[in-house]
């Protein structure tokens, strides 16, 4: 209404942009003369509220349709990058680098628990001095990463750099980064760590995102838990085959001990006779 008085309209009028039950907006229409608007010209500006909160709401569904779409590829192609190969590393570099080309500009950080020792620890970090946050000393877990893992849920923090529970705030200002998405990473309800999504811009994630970079970590769950199996494996692979050399050298000792045995009995007979 300011900007209608700024212009020095005298009568207006204010048509509701509708799509069905939902208000997507308003048309303002003034004149600068006093006048009463007559029912045929309500009429039209409603018939055109109409239209165009139509033509809105096929742009936001045709929007949608596409981002969906996106968001299926970017989970296909994740999933055969980490498919690939079974290298902790290599599949969590894929992980990264296929996540930067979906979301460009976004630092991400992942946090793992080390199967030996239960210990959640840095893994990697994408878009941010790596060797920084890697070196960084702390006594204990951050708390939104502790929160994401005890509570198997994702945490969304507006602005990190004032929330009362970010760890060493003067880091993520140092490095420009504002808003937080945490999400866990779990398998059959087993929690393996943490994949924190990072802006540069404060953002507020919506349902929808929040829901996406989730099944995103799922996906990522299923490759670094496909990994660390065959870790293990290999791990195991090599300590039966030490163990089984340690087997076939102690075999051969005793071969060798019982041939000498044999050897000491027969000079001390032979010795007697």
């Amino acid at each position: 209404l300011s900007t209608l008085k700024r212009e020095g309209v005298q009568s207006a009028i204010l048509v509701p942009v509708r799509a069905q039950e939902e208000v997507l907006g308003v048309i303002q229409c003034g004149s600068r003369m006093p006048r009463k608007f007559l029912p045929n010209e309500i009429g039209l500006l409603e018939a055109i509220g109409n239209q165009m909160g139509i033509a809105v709401q096929k742009d936001r569904l045709h929007k949608e349709i596409q981002d969906n779409l996106q968001r299926i590829g970017a989970l296909y192609e994740i999933a055969a990058a980490c498919g690939s190969t079974l290298d902790l590393d290599a599949v969590l570099d894929l992980l990264m680098e296929k996540i930067n080309l979906f979301l460009p500009y976004t630092a991400l950080l992942v946090w793992l628990m080390n199967r030996e020792t239960g210990v959640l620890e840095r893994a990697a970090g994408w878009n941010l001095d790596e060797k920084e946050w890697m070196g960084r000393q702390w006594n204990e877990t951050p708390a939104l990463v502790r929160e994401a893992i005890e509570r198997k849920a994702p945490v969304v923090v507006r602005d990190l750099q004032t929330d009362p529970r970010t760890l060493d705030p003067d880091f993520y200002r140092r490095h420009g980064l504002i808003s937080y998405l945490g999400v866990p990473l779990v398998v059959k309800e087993k929690v393996l760590g943490a994949l924190v999504f990072l802006t540069r811009e404060e953002h507020q994630f919506t349902e929808q995102e929040v829901e996406f970079l989730s099944t995103l970590a799922g996906q990522a769950a299923i490759a670094i838990h496909n990994s660390q199996l065959h870790e293990q494996a290999k791990k195991q692979a090599t300590e039966l085959e030490n163990a089984n050399r340690n087997i076939q050298k102690r075999e051969e000792i005793q071969k060798l001990l019982k041939e000498l045995s044999q050897d000491i009995t027969s000079l001390d007979i032979n010795g007697l006779l």
